[in-house]
C-alpha cells in the first residue's frame, strides 16, 4: 500500500512551532499556578554531550509532585556560565510566550526564576551555578514582591506605632552584625573573606612552587634564561641590590606557560626524591634530569616571553 499524499515540509514545520508554543504555555502557566497559595517549585538540570557538541536539560517538579520539561538546548560549554546562560534564555522564552502584547515581559521573567527554592540532588555537583541562582533571585525578588506600603488607620482606630528594631543576638559561630547590617549580609561578607583567604593561600603556595622552578631553570644550569643567580618573586618594589629579582605582577604570572614550568620542575623533584638522591652540583642533576628534561623543556625564546 502507498500513500499518495503526505504533509508537507512546511506544515510539518507548522505543527512542530505550534506544538513548542503549546508547550512552554503549559510549562509556564504550572510554573505560575503555585504563586497565589505561596507554593514554590524544584528545578533539576542536567547535562549531557554529542557528536562533541553539549545540550542542557531543566526539568522541575510541582508542589502536586508532577513533573515538566522545561527546556532543553545547546550550550557553548558546561560551566556554570553556560547554564546559568541557558537558564535565563528558557525563563526568558516561556515569559515571551505566556505574556499578552504590551504585558511586561521582563517581570513575568523575573515571576518565573523566583518561582524555584530548591534544586534537586545535582545541584550539588555544581555549586557555582547554585551561588549565582541565589544572587538573581535575590536581584528578582523586589520586582516580584515590593514592599508593602502602610495603610492608612481607618475611622475611630488608633494608628498603629512602629515598633523599634530590637538588636538580635549574634547565633553561634556567626559574628555580629553592624550598624545598619542585616545578619544576611554579614554572613555574605564573612564568606567572602574566607574565599580571598583561601585564594590568596593558593596564590601564595604558587608563587613558592614557581620560584623553586625559576631556580631550577636558571642559565647556570639549562642555558635559556639570560641571567644566573636565584630568582625571587614579589608583587612590591625592593631595595635589596645583592638578588636578581624578576618582577612578574599579576595576572601576568598566572600563564600557562608558567604553570606548565612549575608542574615540569615539581615532576623533577618527586623524580630526586623517589631516588632518595639531593644533587650537590649543577653537574649532577643536569646528569640525573636530563633525560627527562629534554622532552619537556620549551624553548628559551617561549620562557623569556611569559616572563
Amino acid at each position: 500500500m502507498t500513500v499518495h499524499r503526505l504533509p508537507s515540509l512546511g506544515l510539518q514545520s507548522t505543527l512542530l512551532v505550534e506544538a513548542d508554543i503549546l508547550a512552554k504555555c503549559q510549562v509556564a502557566e504550572a510554573l505560575l499556578s503555585g504563586e497565589e497559595q505561596n507554593k514554590r517549585n524544584c528545578l533539576h538540570q542536567d547535562g549531557t554531550s554529542k557528536f562533541f557538541k553539549k545540550y542542557q536539560t531543566f526539568d522541575e517538579t510541582l508542589p502536586s509532585g508532577r513533573a515538566l520539561t522545561m527546556s532543553m538546548s545547546e550550550i557553548p560549554s558546561g560551566d556554570a556560565a553556560g547554564i546559568t546562560a541557558s537558564f535565563k534564555e528558557s525563563c526568558r522564552e516561556l515569559a515571551e510566550v505566556l505574556c499578552s502584547p504590551g504585558e511586561d515581559v521582563a517581570k513575568k521573567t523575573a515571576q518565573i526564576v523566583t518561582s524555584f527554592t530548591t534544586t534537586s540532588d545535582r545541584g550539588a555537583t555544581n555549586p557555582l551555578f547554585n551561588e549565582q541562582l541565589q544572587d538573581m533571585r535575590r536581584e528578582l525578588l523586589p520586582e516580584v514582591q515590593p514592599l508593602a506600603q502602610p495603610q492608612p488607620p481607618t475611622q475611630g482606630q488608633p494608628q498603629a506605632q512602629p515598633l523599634e528594631a530590637q538588636p538580635q543576638p549574634p547565633t553561634q559561630g556567626q559574628p555580629p552584625a553592624h550598624d545598619g547590617e542585616s545578619t544576611d549580609e554579614a554572613g555574605k561578607a564573612e564568606m567572602t573573606k574566607a574565599k580571598k583567604k583561601m585564594t590568596s593561600r593558593r596564590d601564595r603556595l604558587f608563587k613558592s612552587r614557581l620560584r623553586v622552578a625559576l631556580e631550577l631553570l636558571n642559565e647556570e644550569e639549562y642555558g635559556f634564561f639570560q641571567h644566573s643567580g636565584p630568582m625571587y618573586m614579589s608583587d612590591e618594589e625592593s631595595d635589596e641590590e645583592d638578588k636578581t629579582v624578576v618582577w612578574v605582577k599579576p595576572p601576568q604570572w598566572r600563564t600557562p606557560r608558567l604553570t606548565d614550568m612549575v608542574l615540569r620542575c615539581q615532576a623533577v623533584l618527586d623524580l630526586n626524591r623517589r631516588n632518595n638522591t639531593t644533587p650537590s652540583s649543577n653537574k649532577e642533576r643536569k646528569r640525573k634530569d636530563l633525560d627527562f628534561t629534554d622532552r619537556l623543556r620549551p624553548s628559551g625564546r617561549a620562557a623569556e616571553m611569559y616572563i
